[in-house]
């Protein structure tokens, strides 16, 4: 049994051992294949010391066009500067070719062999050099020595994605802030390179967001990427449509400038004895002003397109300063001495306003139909009792009041002032429920 026991332990380790060693073989093997796979890649591309072929293009029929497919991968929106007009973006551009060169030319070069992925350094071998042409910074080559290029051996496909920070130049729309909903674009072309050296492509119609981190201000509605030949060049454009989030500047600019709208025609129901209108008055225009350079803070100053909220702002500042000289005439009517004539136009303009002209045909009317007794006229008394018992019944509210309409004929300048007061306040709040309608509907139907 012990015997039996050793001969079982020995055959363990030994195949253990050998295990091991089968690993160990596997790993150096795998080690040299690599190691002659860089100096296969390595070599090709190297000539002297230190010279590299990093600008001869892999391809075995120069006469063609290298294809290069790009795909721009978005991480994250970090500034939309409407003022500036400008946009940054957080991003990689992946950049796709085939370089068969390698292979195609075995004497120079050791032969690729074991199928695996070359991490290299990007200025030892050939890569396009891609420029942004709408940069708002500056017009640098996409990537660095910090991003490696991945080459696969068994595909020959070659695979570089540097990371990207971008700021482009991009012209606002702000017409409809803050529901506005702005459309970038960044225009990729290969620098010294014309349509007969590299021919751009698109690996997808759309960007990659699968690791992209949500903006609070600005939400991605949709995505496009597209390549096309422009004169010399090949370029590739890439565009976003973003969207603003509008609750921040719904809250402190918009429900502000309703509020202040509103209350600007309060200015009428202030007493005129109180001696607060015109303080009134000029702090509301003051306030709209004030609001006004708020909000151009946040628009570029072009004239086409303004926004429509910054058209409806000057608007109401406009109908404030009115509303202030308005009232300002209003006080002078309030302050005329009680014995001072009015103007017969003035007179006329009120009756339009009360339509006395109407309550005048109206009272026509009802005299016309008033009780009347034939044969009975002839008499002076019987007369005089008629029109004594016309008039006692107009006071009860059976015919028209003669007092009542010697007071709309004849009003003092309170009561004058009185009048212009509601008359005033309900213009205003038809001009501002229609301008109202005329700029802010637009925008609230972007929700």
């Amino acid at each position: 049994m012990l015997h039996e026991h050793t001969m079982t332990s020995t055959l363990v380790l030994a195949f253990c051992m050998c295990g091991w060693l089968g690993i160990c073989t596997g790993q150096s093997s795998t080690y040299d294949e690599r190691v002659g796979n860089y100096t296969a890649l390595y070599s090709f591309y190297s000539f002297g010391t230190n010279g590299v072929f990093d600008t001869v293009i892999p391809k075995e029929d120069t006469t063609q066009p290298i294809d290069v497919s790009l795909q721009m991968k978005l991480y994250s929106v970090g500034d939309v500067d409407a003022v500036a007009g400008r946009i940054q973006l957080f991003g990689a551009l992946k950049m796709v070719w085939q370089d068969t060169i390698i292979t195609a030319i075995g004497s120079k070069a050791l032969p690729l062999t074991s199928p695996s992925d070359l991490v290299v350094d990007y200025r030892r071998l050939w890569t396009p050099v891609i420029v942004l042409m709408n940069s708002a910074d500056s017009v640098d080559r996409i990537g660095d020595e910090a991003y490696k290029v991945r080459y696969e051996t068994t595909t020959k496909t070659v695979t570089w994605q540097p990371r990207v920070l971008i700021e482009a130049a991009c012209a606002p729309n702000v017409r409809y802030f803050p529901f506005d909903q702005q459309e970038c674009s960044l225009t990729f072309l290969p620098w010294g390179q014309n349509k007969t050296k590299i021919k751009l492509s698109v690996l997808s119609d759309e960007w990659d967001v699968t690791d992209y981190s949500e903006n609070g201000v600005w939400k991605i509605d949709k995505t496009a990427s597209a390549a096309s030949e422009v004169g010399e060049f090949y370029n590739a454009v890439f565009t976003i449509t973003i969207n603003r989030v509008p609750t921040y500047f719904l809250i402190n600019i918009v429900f502000p400038i309703l509020c202040l709208s509103l209350l600007s025609g309060m200015i009428f129901l202030l007493p005129a004895a109180s001696g607060e209108r015109i303080g009134f008055g000029i702090t509301c225009f003051l306030s709209f002003v004030v609001l006004l350079q708020t909000l151009m803070q946040f628009l570029p100053r072009t004239s086409s397109p303004m926004s429509l909220l910054c058209y409806y702002v000057i608007i109401m500042m406009v109908l404030s300063a009115t509303l202030s000289i308005v009232t300002i005439i209003l006080l002078r009517l309030y302050h005329k001495p009680k014995n001072a004539a009015m103007p017969n136009w003035l007179k006329r303009i009120v009756e339009l306003i009360n339509c006395t002209i109407c309550k005048r045909n109206c009272c026509g009317k009802r005299n016309s139909v008033g009780p009347k007794k034939p044969g009975k006229t002839s008499n002076n008394n019987s007369t005089q009792l008629e029109v004594m018992s016309i008039s006692s019944t107009d006071k009860l509210g059976d015919g028209p009041v003669v007092t009542e309409e010697n007071d709309l004929n004849d009003p003092d300048w309170e009561d004058l002032g009185r009048i212009f007061d509601s008359f005033f306040f309900l213009v205003f709040l038809g001009v501002q429920a229609a301008v109202s309608l005329f700029f802010l509907v637009p925008i609230a139907a972007r929700l």
